[in-house]
């Protein structure tokens, strides 16, 4: 979808309506393999930048082991929750 390389984030046509991935089903032994073609928002990227999950845990501080994310209908709705607010306050990407 975003070209040769399936590690490429998906154009703008071909995202979901509320920019986020809302969860996916598979097989247990496909789940590895579809999870390196999902991308999702970020706080630390721009308003169109996509990261993949291996992205985002080569982002994470070594002492961090839980990966953090808001569910939201809209980045702007997610980047004005009071959850955010913590997550923005101990730097921490969601």
């Amino acid at each position: 979808m975003g070209g040769d390389d399936a590690s490429e984030p998906p154009p703008p046509a071909f995202r979901g309506s509320c920019g986020c991935c809302c969860g996916f089903a598979a097989r247990a032994s496909a789940k590895a393999d579809l999870a390196k073609l999902l991308f999702f928002e970020s706080s630390t990227l721009g308003k169109d930048g996509l990261t993949s999950l291996d992205e985002y845990i080569a982002r994470m501080s070594p002492e961090q082991d839980t990966i953090y994310y808001l569910c939201a209908p809209n980045r702007k709705l997610a980047e004005q929750s009071p959850y955010y607010e913590t997550f923005k306050e101990h730097d921490r990407e969601v």
